[in-house]
């Protein structure tokens, strides 16, 4: 079972609130995760998730990707329900998943084309988008993330740092609302992790909503507005 606790470290926001779970359990088996989990995310802040392994923070992450659906609840996604019927209509799952982008702690999972540049373009693909507009698009990933160099390699092949880079690239492309990134700096060494807390400041200071699971306590430092403290 899950408590949760919030400790405030920044000013009030005044935005709408984007992320709503209401009273939300789940379980795996016979096991309890969630017991009547609360929590809201406004528009432009970033909260970290915190705890131990094992206390609900992949779960609660999942729930909010819409990868799986609670055994009691309710979740709203900018005002909306996502429930697996909601998810099962092609017109709704096509546009939360454009609002809503998740880099997985594990890069290699989102990682399956044969190049750099399939990989970042096939998000603007499943959207429809005209071929000029996806080129534009891919060169803007490719200069913003500064793997331009990489264009033509094949993800599998790029060292750790070089694929957390891919991965985030397929998912800001389609320039979400919110982001959520699962342990992002685990596995990195010091350089590469500079980088990325210096990356994920520019996109808080652009206005994006995040949230962040992480034991990292320099990461939660220096880019947490809130904490939501998971005890197992």
């Amino acid at each position: 079972m899950t408590a949760q606790s919030i400790s405030d470290k920044a000013v009030e926001r005044t935005g709408v609130i984007m992320i709503q779970m209401q009273d939300i359990c789940f379980s795996y088996e016979d096991a309890v995760v969630l017991s009547h989990f609360h929590m809201e995310i406004k528009e432009g802040e970033t909260v970290i998730l915190k705890g131990p392994n094992g206390c609900g923070k992949s779960t609660v992450l999942k729930l909010m990707n819409g990868l799986i659906f609670p055994e009691l609840g309710t979740y709203l996604f900018d005002g909306q329900a996502v429930t697996k019927k909601t998810m099962e209509d092609a017109a709704f799952s096509r546009d939360f998943h454009r609002k809503i982008g998740y880099l997985f702690q594990n890069a290699d999972s989102q990682l399956f084309h044969n190049s750099v540049e399939d990989e970042i373009a096939f998000a603007l693909v499943q959207m429809g988008k005209e071929e000029a507009e996806i080129d534009k698009r891919v060169e803007d990933m490719l200069t913003l993330l500064d793997i331009a160099k990489l264009r033509q390699r094949a993800p599998y092949h790029l060292s750790s740092g070089e694929k957390k880079k891919v991965a985030l690239a397929s998912i800001l492309v389609a320039n979400p609302r919110v982001i959520i990134l699962d342990e992002p700096i685990s596995g990195l060494d010091r350089s590469a992790q500079e980088w990325m807390l210096d990356f994920f400041a520019q996109m808080k200071q652009a206005g994006k909503t995040i949230v962040i699971a992480t034991h990292n306590e320099e990461l939660a430092r220096r880019l947490g507005d809130r904490e939501i403290i998971f005890e197992s």
